[in-house]
Formats: C-alpha cells, sequence, structure tokens
C-alpha cells in the first residue's frame, strides 16, 4: 500500500507510519508537520498555515530571548536592591547577586539610590 499524500494543498507530501504501528503520523489527513502547525495556529478553519520563514523564526527567538534576558537582569536589580537596602556592601551585594562590582557600581546602584530617594519622598 503506498502512503496517502498531506491534503494540504501547499504541501503534499507523503505521510509516515508512526514507528511499528499501521496508523499514519499527523491527523485530519495532514502530515506531522502540518498538523502541528495547524495544532499549534489554535485549529482554524480556514486550515494551515503557511510555514515560518527561516528571517520569521530568528526574530521570534530574538525577542524571545530578549524578554528573557530583560527577566533576568531585572530580577537580579530587585535581588541587589534587597542585598542593599540590608546594608550589604556594594561589593557583597554584587557577589551574591552574581554580577561585577562595575556592574552593581555604574547600573545597579544609581537605580537602587533613585528608588530610595523615591520611597523617601
Amino acid at each position: 500500500m503506498t502512503a496517502p499524500q498531506c491534503v494540504n494543498p501547499h504541501c503534499r507530501q507523503p505521510r509516515k507510519r508512526r514507528g511499528t504501528e499501521q496508523a499514519w503520523e499527523g491527523g485530519n489527513g495532514l502530515c506531522r508537520p502540518c498538523y502541528q502547525r495547524w495544532w499549534r495556529a489554535g485549529r482554524p478553519q480556514s486550515g494551515v498555515p503557511e510555514p515560518m520563514g527561516n528571517h520569521e523564526r530568528m526574530a521570534r527567538a530574538r525577542a524571545v530571548s530578549a524578554e528573557i534576558k530583560r527577566e533576568q537582569r531585572d530580577e537580579r536589580l530587585r535581588e541587589y536592591m534587597e542585598y542593599r537596602d540590608c546594608r550589604y556592601t556594594i561589593a557583597k551585594a554584587a557577589f551574591w547577586v552574581g554580577v561585577s562590582v562595575w556592574t552593581a557600581k555604574y547600573r545597579y546602584e544609581p537605580e537602587w539610590r533613585a528608588a530610595k530617594e523615591e520611597s523617601a519622598a
């Protein structure tokens, strides 16, 4: 028996078997990559969305990476502020947060001082 083709008109790739079972990969007549794209898009009635190009994929990855880095920086800053509020020195707070003394002194310290002045006002 020949493998059925994917029903996506843009694909038409033959579907593959699932391991040693008799079932075919994917679902609803779609091959596995088309089925996964359709499912992740929220199963639209319009059908399978087009695959992402490399530029779009890289742009999404960079955006996610930038967001993660921003969250990590914000968490380190909060932690640094807590240590400074507990009267740790700049060097000790930097050590416990895991940043260099330079970063603590010139990046985190001004923000900590501004937050301290805001709360005092």
